[in-house]
């Protein structure tokens, strides 16, 4: 109850010469109910609470906290070399460590792909080539991550000694190609240019730059980053025929993932992804730190001079200082399909949807945003109330104390008469 202490001071009555008290007001002070308080309090931590849950939804989804590190295993193309720089250095600076993750990189070769490891799950991730799409739109369930190739470096390469300055200088010559599936690129350049695959003598590629240096083949399907270094050591002058001059411009080295792991481990995915694209981004800026963790700790066996040569090549192909590394243009995807579609080798596009990932789906994106309002919405509302109930209060007490001193002074009033 608030209290009101008094002092008493002395009337006289002229007419009995009787004496009265009457108490001061001027010294009344009002202490807040103890409901009151704890109400207040409750609303201050209700206020911080709300406050918390609208920066938390502000905030970018997290990678889930898990003090068990969680090992996944990602398919390489190739052999070990710089082509996969940027997956070397997430590991050797943290990266994936920093996110809860213990990667392992497995080696390709001619007969691994990266598309069947992570489709029968001995593999989580991998990174393809056009081979991906193919499988895409034949109904598999993969999902393109990131690209990290803006330009393909998948060129045919002919000796110059041998007239060879076009594609159309390769009709009734031995050409070395994959297959169909990764090296639809070709097969499109041809194709563009109106020249029939039966009028080319075709043979599958025996990954040995070596045929074409000895004359066994025209042409032979060549990286732009790594069987051009072998001519040069050779002295042998040679020539590129590469897609993009026709016309036809893929993305290449795709790092990509199953649907599955997309919707069993949504936060491992775009984890994995960002700490991908942050060592990418390292390997760009610090090539040769890069070179020197290849053949000191995973013992390559090109030279550091080959090395250098790969790593200087890929700037050309990833562009990092014009595009972010990671980025995908849908309409590059559009037109990679549509080629597919007029090779004959798909009879719909229709697997498109859903291939690109969102590291930020759009409905999540509402729903956060809707989240972030509303709590606002309610801060404002608890603060309002908060100063309505303190004015309320403070006005409750003050009547109160008034009519206390109207009630003395009528007593007194009353005395006095």
């Amino acid at each position: 109850m608030p209290q009101c202490h008094t002092k008493s001071r002395t009337l006289s009555n002229n007419r009995d010469s009787r004496t009265t008290t009457m108490p001061s007001l001027c010294c009344c002070s009002i202490t807040p109910r103890q409901p009151e308080r704890a109400l207040s309090t409750r609303l201050r931590r209700l206020l911080f609470f709300v406050l918390l849950s609208g920066q938390a939804a502000w905030a970018n989804p997290v990678t889930q906290q898990n003090d068990d590190v969680q090992v996944i295993d990602v398919q390489l193309r190739w052999k070990h070399q710089f082509q996969f720089a940027g997956y070397y250095a997430a590991i050797a600076q943290g990266y994936y460590r920093e996110e809860g993750l213990e990667v392992r990189l497995h080696e390709g070769g001619p007969s691994i792909t990266p598309v069947e490891e992570v489709l029968s799950g001995r593999a989580q991730y991998g990174e393809a080539n056009s081979e991906l799409l193919y499988a895409r739109l034949q109904g598999k369930p993969l999902v393109a991550l990131a690209v990290i190739f803006q330009h393909s470096p998948s060129v045919l390469l002919a000796r110059a000694d041998k007239g060879v300055h076009s594609v159309h200088d390769l009709i009734s010559k031995p050409v070395m190609l994959m297959d169909a599936q990764t090296d639809a690129e070709f097969l499109a350049m041809f194709r563009h240019e109106g020249i029939a695959l039966d009028k080319l003598q075709l043979l599958p590629s025996s990954f040995k730059v070596e045929d074409l240096a000895n004359d066994k083949v025209t042409a032979f399907n060549s990286y732009l980053t790594n069987e051009p270094f072998y001519l040069q050591q050779r002295g042998i002058d040679y020539n590129i025929i590469a897609p993009i001059t026709y016309g036809i411009d893929f993305y290449s080295d795709i790092l990509f993932t199953s649907q599955g792991e997309i919707d069993d481990h949504p936060q491992r995915a775009e984890a994995f992804r960002r700490a991908s694209l942050r060592g990418w981004r390292y390997a760009m800026d610090n090539p040769e730190q890069i070179i020197d963790l290849l053949l000191n700790q995973y013992s390559v066996k090109k030279s550091r001079a080959h090395l250098q040569f790969e790593a200087q090549a890929m700037r050309a192909l990833v562009l990092p200082d014009l595009i972010e590394i990671g980025h995908m243009n849908p309409g590059r995807w559009q037109r990679m399909a549509e080629d597919f579609l007029e090779l004959g080798m798909v009879s719909n596009i229709e697997g498109l949807k859903d291939f690109i990932y969102d590291p930020n789906p759009p409905q999540l994106e509402r729903l956060r945003k809707i989240i972030v309002l509303i709590s606002i919405g309610c801060a404002l509302a608890l603060m309002l109330t908060l100063i309505l109930l303190r004015a309320q209060r403070r006005l409750h007490n003050e009547i109160k104390l008034r009519k206390q001193a109207e009630e003395e002074v009528r007593k007194l009033l009353s005395m006095t008469a």
